[in-house]
Order: structure tokens, then sequence, then C-alpha cells
């Protein structure tokens, strides 16, 4: 049977659309199949209402911006920059990784995440994101460090006692709760001791910020763990005589009896309904306006007292 030109035409525009589609179908199975997951699709959902960084009132920043920098110096800096503020001070002032030398640390330099809003300088030292990362380490962990600072990780505590001890350093945290609301804490003073005195929190000054609307200053946040030292699952270094708290909290903080923060605790704000029991044990901030349980987002950061 002889086809007229314009059935022609239309059978083969038919068969190049279909034969488009069927490429397009396929780029897009192996791109799933090779790059997402379910999980990790939900957590991204979930942190995608975490709001942007320019804010003082809220400083949580997107891991999806986070590069390494093109790092500038001073001639009076000179290249072993001591923390983020030596960076910014040196002409740095995009949010993302850069080297650092903290003064007496006697390994070689080491990359940070700086974020640079809020007055710029900031060295993060902790951030959750989706729970990609498991905190639920040992002492060793927790003193070296673990995790990606583009994305979820602990600095380490052997890093956040020296940076701490070389001068006098304020912290910030920035929190956002299951439900998308942003909270921040400050206190103007933040020590770490080192592991001869199991990092205790030696110092911790003055709060300001939104993360309290109770007025239990005494207990929020961290002022409950004022002099505490710090507790993993296989040191156990809390008051509570009768049981580890970080065993019990599925963390590791400096624990008293046992907490009032606990942002090294389970990720459960992904969860739909997450379970009552799971509260504690779930990344916490007692008196937290909103939900003081399963926050979402934390990052916790220090700078230099300004004089």
């Amino acid at each position: 049977m002889k086809l007229s030109r314009a059935t022609v035409i239309k059978l083969l525009m038919v068969h190049l659309v279909t034969t488009a589609l069927t490429k397009a179908e396929d780029t897009v199975y192996r791109g799933t199949f090779k790059c997402r997951n379910p999980r990790e699709e939900k957590a991204r959902e979930q942190h995608s209402s975490v709001p942007p960084v320019e804010s003082t009132t809220n400083m949580a920043t997107s891991s999806n911006t986070c590069t390494k920098q093109i790092q500038t110096t001073t001639a009076t800096s000179g290249s072993n920059m001591k923390d983020c503020l030596d960076v910014f001070n040196a002409g740095n002032t995009t949010n993302g990784i850069y080297t650092i030398k903290p003064t007496n640390w006697t390994g070689a330099s080491f990359d940070v995440f700086c974020n640079m809003t809020d007055g710029g300088g900031w060295t993060v030292f902790q951030r959750r994101v989706d729970g990609s990362v498991d905190f639920y380490r040992t002492w060793t962990s927790y003193k070296q460090g673990f995790g990606d600072p583009c994305h979820e990780f602990w600095l380490g505590n052997d890093k956040l006692s020296l940076l701490t001890n070389q001068g006098d350093y304020e912290i910030r945290i920035d929190m956002v709760n299951k439900h998308g609301n942003p909270y921040y804490a400050k206190y103007d003073l933040f020590r770490i001791n080192d592991e001869s005195d199991n990092y205790k929190l030696s110092k911790l000054g003055a709060y300001t910020g939104t993360a309290d609307t109770n007025n239990q200053l005494d207990k929020a946040g961290l002022e409950y763990h004022r002099n505490q030292v710090f507790s993993t699952y296989d040191r156990d270094h809390d008051k509570f005589k009768s049981m580890n708290c970080a065993k019990k909290y599925q963390g590791a903080w400096w624990y008293k009896n046992c907490h009032y923060s606990n942002l090294n605790g389970n990720y459960t704000a992904v969860e739909d309904n997450p379970d009552r029991s799971k509260r504690g044990v779930s990344i916490t901030w007692k008196y937290l306006p909103g939900d003081s349980h399963h926050i979402k987002y934390t990052e916790m950061k220090i700078r230099p007292v300004k004089i």
C-alpha cells in the first residue's frame, strides 16, 4: 500500500518524538539509579524549607553552596590563619571551606567551614542537616572529628579545645525546628578544656537570642551543662550515678543529670510522626519556642570576642 506524503511525514514525526522520549526516560532512570535514594530525597525535601542565611536571627547555611574557597592572605596574617576571623579579616567574605591552623596545633593545617554572616569570621564545629551521618560515636571519634564540613560533621574536640583556648571566644548556635521555624542562641564566652580534663565546658558567658521565651535561662540550652565534662557511650563522665546518659539519650554531650540540650542526639526530624518516647533521644533544645524536640537543623560556631 502506497502511503501519502503527509502520512509518511506524520509517521516520521511520531517515531522521532517516541525515540526522544525513550532516551529522556532512560537518562532520568539511570540518573535516579546512580545518584538518588528515597531517604536522601526525603531528607533533602525536609531541609529545603530551611530559611536563607542572610539574617542575624538565622544563620542556617545550605550545604548545597559549600565549596573550597580560593583563600587570600595579607602581609600581616601570613598563610597560617588561626581561625575564620583571621580568614575574614584577610578579605575572604564568602561562606565556604578555608584552611586554618590554630595556635599550638602541632599537626598540619586543616579545612573548616567558615560562616561569614552576622559580622563574619565564624568557625563552624558542628552541623546537623538530614541524619545522613551517625553521631552516636565513640570518644576517639569525637576527639578526632568526623563527617564532612560541607554537610554534617563534628570538627573534633582536640581542635575545638585548642581553638577556644587561644583567646576568648563566643558561640552562636542556630536551629530550625521540625516545623521550619528558625531560632538562635548566643553566649558571649565559650571555652572547652583539653582531653586531660575530659573536654570540660569550662567557660560559658551570658545568653542572648530567640531560643528561650520561657525565662528558664538557669536551665535552658547550654547553661545546665556549664562546668560539665564531655561524655560518649564508651566514656561515661556524667553526674548520673546509675545511668550512662550518652547511652540513654544516644548522643555525646556535656551531660549532667542528664540534659537540657542534646544537639548530637538521634536525627528523627524526617520521620512523619516521631514516637514520643524518642523525644529526649532526638536532637533537643529544651524550652525552644514551638517544639523542643526532633530539631531538623543545627549549626554550632565560634568566633573570637571582638574587643
